[in-house]
């Protein structure tokens, strides 16, 4: 197929389905920007989740290997280990001042008490689960990494799941470091930078991994749907505002 004729396909299938759709259908192929973390108890239930409604500023994912090099006397050897290499996945990035809509099961404790976490000063009523400034998302972030060290209620260590559908990359993660800054210059908003170490690919741990990708998929489409929904509405709003004053 040439290249135009591929351009067509894309375009008509980008027409129908929408870049989302693409990438679940091709996800080697078209990316789509959408970022997620998944905490879920050891039976694969969710605890609490959050679809990044703004993408980071940095995302790193290097792809290291075992090796060892060695000179002998009678030329060079080469010993590699061709099972899964753990690395450290680190984003950075900030959720801005203005309210968003997010996709998440707001922050909850593993007794199903909506609205609250347990411990760690983290138990404090929720304004609104659905809708976030910068700073609740900031808040949000920060409990579930608190989260992600704790045991379900049958005592067994909780997981956590990193997607970064830019990449099609999904794996089992655990916090190695978050840190929340803020500066003069930018007044109100909080930057976020985090460390994450993969130890095993999603698919190798959850069996419902697809299924997950797809809702991650729905919930980015939604949000950004309603988001530009609202900022069109803001955008017009102030035009009639202004036009009322002269």
């Amino acid at each position: 197929m040439s290249v135009e004729a591929t351009r067509r396909s894309v375009t008509e299938l980008a027409a129908s389905v929408g870049r989302a759709g693409l990438h679940g259908l091709f996800p080697n192929d078209f990316e789509y920007y959408a970022l997620g973390l998944d905490l879920t108890d050891s039976e694969g239930r969710i605890v609490d989740s959050l679809v990044f409604p703004v993408m980071p500023d940095n995302i790193s994912e290097p792809r290291p290997s075992i090796n060892t090099v060695k000179k002998t006397g009678s030329g060079v050897v080469s010993m590699y280990n061709t099972t899964f290499v753990p690395f450290d996945i680190s984003i950075r990035g900030s959720f801005g001042r203005r309210l968003r809509l997010v996709s998440s099961n707001g922050i909850y404790a593993f007794n199903g008490n909506r609205g609250h976490v347990k411990g760690k000063g983290y138990d404090a009523p929720v304004f609104n689960t659905s809708v976030k400034t910068g700073y609740g998302l900031i808040k949000l972030l920060e409990g579930i990494k608190e989260k992600s060290f704790s045991v379900d209620d049958k005592g067994k260590p909780v997981r956590l799941y990193y997607y970064n559908l830019a990449l099609n990359s999904q794996y089992l993660v655990e916090f190695s470091q978050l840190v929340m800054s803020q500066d003069r210059q930018n007044n109100m908003i909080w930057n976020y930078s985090a460390v994450f170490k993969a130890i095993a690919p999603a698919y190798t741990v959850r069996s419902n991994n697809s299924t997950s990708v797809i809702a991650l998929l729905s919930s980015s489409v939604i949000n950004k749907g309603i988001d530009s929904l609202l900022t069109g509405y803001k955008d017009t709003y102030k035009k009639r505002s202004k036009t009322k004053l002269k």
